[in-house]
């Protein structure tokens, strides 16, 4: 379905400021980019820095991967988590450096980037509880702490690799596994397998099955 002038305006808006960023991200150059009537943009968001606030908040810096409710294979769930969500910071990388440019003089955008990581975050959290609850024979790490350093792991290496390579893992490719490993051992519970975790949610196995 072809968009209404809201979303046109949304989604120039995030292209122009990624680009421009705040001062240059004018009315005209984005009612012109979304080809829609410089009027039409007051009307619907009465200003500028409405519409850039609304057009950071509609985009999920993060993507849209979630992990279980209930921890299963955990090296395979988190690292396809942690890989999924680098891919999505460096996709949205222009605009998330954008604002960060534009805080001291902005400081109003930074709530509006930080409302669509927080939900990843709070979620990291709720999965990591649940695995240390499952091992009461660890040491029962920091989960907000753990989930802390993982959190601004990823967030790091989408913006700064390509500033700083050497300070972050490598090969690249290797490096969000190598994340998770290090997240489980500060959680202070073993990497458990497939199976082993099957067994925790209380399914039988094959031979018990039978």
């Amino acid at each position: 379905m072809p968009m209404d002038n809201r979303e046109k305006l949304l989604q120039a808006a995030s292209r122009v400021y990624a680009e421009l960023g705040f001062r240059g991200a004018t009315t005209r150059r984005i009612a012109d980019e979304a080809g829609v009537n410089e009027v039409t943009l007051f009307r619907l968001f009465g200003s500028k820095a409405q519409l850039i606030a609304e057009a950071v908040t509609c985009q999920d810096p993060m993507g849209h991967v979630t992990l279980p409710e209930e921890p299963g294979d955990v090296e395979h769930e988190l690292t396809a988590w942690c890989q999924a969500h680098l891919h999505a910071l460096r996709q949205h990388r222009s605009m998330i450096r954008q604002t960060m440019a534009d805080l001291d003089e902005h400081p109003e955008m930074g709530p509006h980037l930080c409302r669509g990581q927080t939900p990843h975050f709070n979620e990291l959290v709720q999965y990591a509880t649940r695995l240390v609850e499952r091992h009461p024979e660890g040491e029962g790490g920091d989960v907000v702490a753990a989930c802390s350093f993982l959190f601004n792991a990823l967030f790091s290496d989408a913006m700064g690799r390509e500033i700083v390579p050497g300070v972050f893992p490598q090969p690249e490719h290797e490096a969000p596994v190598r994340y998770v490993r290090t997240f489980v051992r500060a959680l202070g519970v073993p990497m458990p397998s497939p199976l082993a975790s099957v067994r925790a949610t209380g399914a039988p196995s094959a031979g018990e099955a039978a």
